[in-house]
């Protein structure tokens, strides 16, 4: 990012009906470095949205902003989770996450990891109950 390129978007393929109405979990490390070096940028370079959209990015909602005041200043990546939850990806709706950086100042790199974007799973059935073999048989 610099200025001539003051924003700019990593947006995830849609999921499709994927969100079954739980909470949606997301995290992915970051790291944000002075452009081609490997030194921390100082505060004032911008900010990124985590944002998510429930109909393939026709609208999207900001569900965190890493800035200033929560930025974690590394040259190393730092691990980010935020839970959306289970009311605002209802159940059968589409999922998409996008990271909209925006510039301040500065001429730096954005580095996103390991994104992972995680609900939780419907109850597994219950165990099937045999009635045959008895139990205890043997020379079956």
């Amino acid at each position: 990012m610099y200025s001539f390129s003051t924003t700019g978007t990593l947006v995830s393929p849609n999921q499709v009906a994927a969100s079954n109405g739980t909470d949606l979990t997301v995290s992915f490390d970051y790291k944000i470095e002075n452009w081609n070096t490997n030194t921390a940028a100082s505060p004032g370079w911008g900010n990124i949205q985590a944002q998510y959209s429930t109909n393939d990015g026709g609208a999207w909602t900001t569900f965190f902003t890493i800035n200033d005041g929560n930025h974690v200043e590394a040259n190393t990546c730092a691990n980010f989770s935020n839970v959306i939850p289970a009311a605002s990806v209802p159940n059968g709706s589409d999922v998409r996450i996008r990271f909209l950086f925006t510039w301040v100042a500065g001429d730096y790199d954005i580095y996103i990891d390991n994104v992972s974007a995680t609900q939780v799973t419907a109850l597994p059935p219950a165990c099937t109950v045999l009635s045959s073999p008895a139990n205890g048989a043997t020379n079956i």
